[in-house]
């Protein structure tokens, strides 16, 4: 049985409709699809740095970084679809020769200086989503695996678990 919060996709190029603001190809749905959520990310950490640092709290305290960690695991599906897609080209051959063309968006030509560029921005962001995110979840419950296996309700009994209760709050505790 499939759950309604397991298929949720946020797209964020497609619901924004950002090729209608101005003409884009995929080289710019990429960028959009991974550097809005970094730089989101990073606007996050400065904030919650920063109020650390006024209020000698721990940085790993407070809804903000809870949102932005739940903001990831949501757009980690869509983003991880979007850069995987810059890998595959399609064959046509036009009589003479065959040419290839990215499957993603027919305008780039594979090998071409552009789709070069994208290439190498979507072997970036592939370090960064599909890798790094779940890296970074896993680091995050592995350091409290035994506040997380310890628990006696579903959120966990400190507060410092609140932040990345999301991720375990639906599994037994002997499941961190």
């Amino acid at each position: 049985m499939v759950k309604a919060l397991d298929m949720v996709l946020l797209d964020v190029y497609a619901i924004f409709h950002a090729d209608c603001i101005e003409h884009s190809d995929f080289e710019h749905k990429l960028m959009l699809t991974t550097l809005t959520p970094l730089g989101l990310t990073g606007l996050t950490l400065c904030f919650q740095g920063a109020r650390a640092a006024v209020w000698r709290a721990d940085m790993a305290e407070g809804n903000v970084l809870n949102g932005m960690l739940m903001i990831l695991y949501f757009l980690l599906p869509t983003t991880s679809t979007v850069i995987f897609s810059s890998f595959t080209c399609t064959s046509f051959n036009n009589g003479d020769e065959d040419v290839s063309f990215m499957r993603a968006d027919y305008s780039i030509a594979c090998g071409g200086a552009k789709h070069k560029a994208v290439h190498a921005l979507a072997v970036s962001m592939a370090l960064v989503f599909p890798l790094g995110v779940p890296l970074l979840m896993l680091a995050l419950l592995a350091q409290r695996r035994h506040q997380i296996s310890s628990r006696t309700t579903r959120r966990g009994d400190s507060k410092e678990l609140g932040t990345i209760s999301f991720l375990f709050r639906n599994f037994a505790p002997e499941y961190w």
